[in-house]
């Protein structure tokens, strides 16, 4: 029987790339076999052949049941098997690479995307999904291609596609993002669409490398099932590598933009081995591709600090032998000018849009996030900076005051610590030594101070408030200590003009200014003024006051503000550290001021941008690490050495919009009320919406305004007189001309903030039209009468046109607006059954009445608004008796996005004592007590709770992204 090998690829196996070795050839062998049955047909040729023996002569051994094969024979077999063997490492090779790329390119599409559309569970399924279906559809096409006569050829060309196709990720990463989501399209949906535009091409052409190699390895081995489970088990070790080399190090050293450019570069040179004889493709590759590849990357990734260091460490490297003078000269040029080369590469790359990475800002990339530190102004003038992690601004940090609160819920976490620590809960005692004027100081001590002359003991009682700056004023130099002060306070102001001065009449004798600080602080003595030339900080202000005699007063004050203000306090997150620096700062007797923030480059970033002390120059100790794990390892200390407690937890970690699941958890909670003492309180800061139900609508209304402009839609030119025009992602607004320049614009239904806005965005430049959409948002959103007279008990003193105000109690879940001549009414949360029946009962015998607020009722049941805040809440309840929910808007909380403290104790907190912080003040808008098992809820808690339907966040179950859904709708 005769038979040939079968060829591998364009006539044999020697068309296989040289570097995976070569299969040797092998003649035909002619076999001697018994006769064949009568009942047989003509034999099939085998799928391989054996190599031949030189002659037939065989050798008989056992009877002659087999033959035993000559020394030539036994050395074909092994150069067969030596070829087999080396063919099937290179293909190993190249799949374990391809996999290496595509694990690769996966996770770095995460971090690239999360910085446009944040890092939610929407953007992981999306990435995941999209990479998976190119993958799927590259196979599919990989198996066509394999089919052809010269799938190695195609294996080449697929991996020169593959590069360009991640070479492309540079550009659309910046393209894609900037377009406007429709309307139409719900925000999951968005999302997947973003990623699909950027990484499916790249998915889908590495995805079809696989089955070409597949085929190949087959097509020249023979053993089928051993060749393609190795070419399954290196694919699989390369997904492996692939994800653990790129998550725990590409990422934090390289930055997403630098490993994108890494990737295509290895599918290029991968495309250069593969095409071994074909000449032309391999310069072309070479030559054209590759060189346009490195350009564009160092394009995307050259820094003016990258170039800087590069060039010294040439300079270091040529001038190893030179003096040190000339080593140092030649470092210094040479860093200048790697510098400025390198800024105006910066430059170019951005001018491409290759890359978005401002210069002149702080830029990192972490193993969880991108980080961006940039200076801005805000509104009132002052120089700020901010820090932004991915899309989300998670600080604002003021350098003339490291302890400003600019962020609303900062506010109210300032006024509820105030309210709860901002006095001793036992007497607060401090030693006076004597100065003169000491007896008239303590002779004028306002109440909650008391004076013991025999032990010279001050003594501050519990709970005692006390007006600190009074205190100081109360000295003989008070005067020039408040001076002192105001200074202080006036020249460390971002918009302080560089000169400040205030009147002081009387100094102490002998009083002089250090000459190390003559140049910031003057007192002209003839106009009795104390003058500030240059900022009047904290250690000028002590230098100022170091010899004047009442210093021992000072001191005493500092030492018993000391012991009277503290505040234990440990922070899920840290941000910025602006919060922690306001307790550092405002509550000097605090010992413990613990921070667990989960990324070590967020630490170093507010380290290095935005002024925070290293210890021990701070109390404020940074625990690196997943938040939970931090509560952990703090439970294993106090059962270890006992005695760790805290008066506040402060929650302030979040991911995109939304809070980490884990940290919302029931099983959560049980930890951190463990952390707390018998007084302390959990806050918490959440971002929802909460929503708003209008009474039901008869019909849906139509509204219109006219424009008088040129609106911003193409080929408006165009249009004639005698219709309305549709617009592309607005189904419900159209348009229509009426002269030259003259438009009606009309909306059906209620236009929703998303569409307001993204139609403003449409004409940005275009005062005339955003005000005109804000007219016709208006009108739209115009609350529907009654229909009804109002019951006497839900109206509100006073009641205000354009404005929703809440009933008088035990109402509050009701808002009334004045509307014409009569009312609108809606409710916040959820109408429950029982508080509808509660306002049916106000006016049982009117049908209109009841059958609106049964409609009403229904609707409530259909949101998905407010649900993970109602259900946070609730979960919290479970473990704290009381709770309180404030919103960081003054008064009732709008129906947009809003951010929500809630504030979760072990004992009852009376809220209505708690006082104001700078602009902020306002009530808890919902609260719930359980006392003896019976639960007492005031406001709107119960219409809040009523949006849980049931669902208590645990480990099992916390599906906290589903829940916010409604937020991310709002990322535009």
């Amino acid at each position: 029987m005769n038979s040939t090998p079968s060829d591998a690829d364009e006539g044999g196996s020697s068309e296989l790339p040289s570097p995976f070795g070569e299969i040797p050839a092998s003649e035909n062998e002619t076999y001697k076999l018994a006769d064949a049955p009568a009942s047989w047909s003509a034999p099939v040729p085998p799928v391989r052949a054996l190599p031949p023996s030189s002659d037939e002569g065989t050798v008989s051994r056992g009877g002659g049941r087999g033959r035993e094969p000559r020394e030539e024979y036994r050395q074909q077999i092994k150069q067969f098997a030596k070829g087999e063997v080396a063919a099937l490492i290179g293909f190993n090779a190249i799949v374990f690479v391809t996999s290496v790329c595509i694990m690769t390119l996966e996770l770095t599409a995460s971090r690239l995307v999360g910085k446009h559309v944040g890092n939610s569970l929407y953007t992981w399924t999306s990435v995941i999904g999209v990479v998976l279906a190119g993958i799927t559809i590259g196979n599919y096409i990989g198996g066509y291609l394999a089919d052809l006569a010269k799938p190695r050829r195609s294996l080449a060309w697929m991996f020169l596609i593959s590069s360009i196709t991640c070479w492309s990720v540079l550009w659309l990463d910046q393209i894609v993002p900037s377009f406007t989501r429709p309307a139409s399209i719900s925000w999951p949906m968005w999302v997947l669409l973003t990623v699909s535009l950027i990484f499916f091409l790249p998915a889908c052409a590495m995805g079809a490398i696989s089955p070409i190699v597949a085929s190949l390895a087959v097509s020249s081995s023979s053993r089928t099932g051993m060749t393609m489970g190795n070419v399954y088990a290196w694919g699989a070790l390369g997904s492996i590598v692939g994800t653990f080399l790129t998550g725990f190090y590409l990422i934090d050293q390289f930055g997403t933009r630098a490993i994108v450019g890494l990737v295509a570069l290895t599918l290029a040179c991968m495309a250069l081995i593969i095409a071994s004889s074909h000449k032309v493709f391999r310069v072309g590759v070479a030559l054209g591709w590759c060189q346009l590849l490195i350009l564009t990357w160092g394009l995307a990734t050259i820094s003016e600090s990258s170039m800087a260091t590069a060039a010294g460490w040439s300079a270091k490297t040529v001038g190893l032998l030179d003096r040190q003078a000339a080593y140092d000269a030649r470092l210094s040029s040479w860093r200048s000018y790697g510098g400025t080369l390198g800024q105006q590469v910066h430059d170019l790359g951005l001018t491409l849009g290759l890359r978005d990475d401002q210069p002149g800002q702080y830029h990192d990339e972490s193993s969880y996030s991108y980080i961006n530190v940039s200076e801005d102004y805000a509104e009132d003038g002052r120089t700020i900076k901010y820090l932004k992690l991915d899309k989300l601004i998670h600080s604002y940090y003021d350098p003339s005051d490291p302890t400003r609160l600019d962020y609303d819920y900062e506010k109210v976490y300032a006024a509820i610590t105030e309210h709860l620590a901002g006095s001793a809960e036992e007497i607060v005692t401090t030693k006076v030594t004597a100065f003169p004027g000491r007896d008239d100081v303590v002779a004028h001590l306002p109440q909650g101070l008391t004076w013991d002359a025999a032990t010279e003991t001050l003594s501050l009682a519990p709970r005692a408030v006390v007006d600190w700056s009074a205190l100081l004023r109360l000295a003989p130099d008070g005067e020039l200590i408040a001076a002192i002060n105001e200074l202080g306070e006036l020249s460390t102001k971002a918009d302080w003009g560089g000169f400040s001065s205030v009147a002081v009449n009387n100094l102490p004798e002998n009083f002089t200014i250090p000459l190390s600080i003559s140049e910031a602080l003057r007192y002209d003595s003839t106009l009795e003024m104390l003058s500030a030339w240059k900022p009047i900080t904290a250690d000028v202000q002590r230098q100022a006051l170091a010899g004047i005699p009442s210093l021992p007063w000072i001191k005493a004050m500092d030492e018993l503000k000391g012991k009277s203000r503290k505040a234990s306090s440990l922070f899920i997150g840290g941000g910025g550290f602006i919060f922690p620096r306001w307790i550092e700062a405002n509550f000097p007797g605090s010992k413990r001021i613990d921070v667990a923030e989960l990324d070590p480059a967020v630490l170093a970033a507010v380290q290095s941008e935005l002024g925070l002390a290293k210890p021990p120059a701070t109390r404020i100790n940074a625990r690196i690490g997943d938040a939970r794990n931090v509560v952990d390892d703090l439970l294993r200390e106090s059962s270890a050495a006992g005695g760790i407690q805290y008066d506040f937890v402060y929650g302030d970690a979040f991911n995109d919009f939304s809070v980490p699941w884990h940290l919302t958890t029931r099983e959560f909670a049980e930890k951190i009320d463990r952390l707390l003492s018998p007084r302390g309180v959990y806050l918490i800061n959440v971002i929802d919406v909460y929503p708003r139900t209008e009474w039901p609508r008869s019909k849906e209304t139509t509204q219109q305004v006219t424009f008088d402009g040129e609106p911003p839609f193409s080929g408006w030119q165009e249009w004639n007189s005698r219709g309305w025009i549709d617009t592309p992602g607005f189904p419900k607004f159209f348009l229509q001309r009426h002269g030259t320049k003259i438009f009606s614009l009309r909306y059906t239904g209620v236009m929703p903030d998303a569409i307001e806005e993204k139609l403003k965005a449409l004409g940005e430049a275009n005062v005339g039209w955003k005000n005109t959409v804000a007219d016709l948002a208006r009108l739209s959103r115009v609350p529907p009468e009654l229909g009804t007279s109002l019951p006497a008990a839900l109206l509100p003193s006073p009641l205000f046109d354009d404005t929703w105000t809440a009933a008088p109690a035990p109402f509050e879940f009701v808002e009334i607006k004045r509307s014409g001549e009569g009312h609108s009414l809606a409710v916040r949360g959820a109408l429950s059954p029982d508080l509808r029946d509660r306002l049916i009962a106000l006016q049982p015998e009117d049908l209109i009445w009841k059958n609106g607020l049964l409609a009403l009722g229904n609707e409530t049941k259909k949101l998905s608004a407010g649900r993970f805040l109602a259900s946070f809440v609730a979960t919290l309840h479970e473990i704290f008796p009381h709770i309180a929910v404030f919103s960081s808007e003054v008064g009732s909380p709008h129906d947009s996005r809003d951010t929500f403290v809630i504030a979760a104790s072990k004992q009852a907190i009376d809220w209505k004592s708690l006082g104001a912080y700078d602009d902020w003040k306002s009530q808890p808008f919902a609260t719930s007590s359980r006392v003896a098992g019976v639960t007492t809820t005031t406001g709107q808690m119960e219409s809040l709770l009523t949006l849980t339907r049931g669902l208590i966040l645990t480990d099992d179950h916390a599906p906290v992204d589903n829940l916010l859904l409604p937020v991310f709708e709002t990322n535009d």
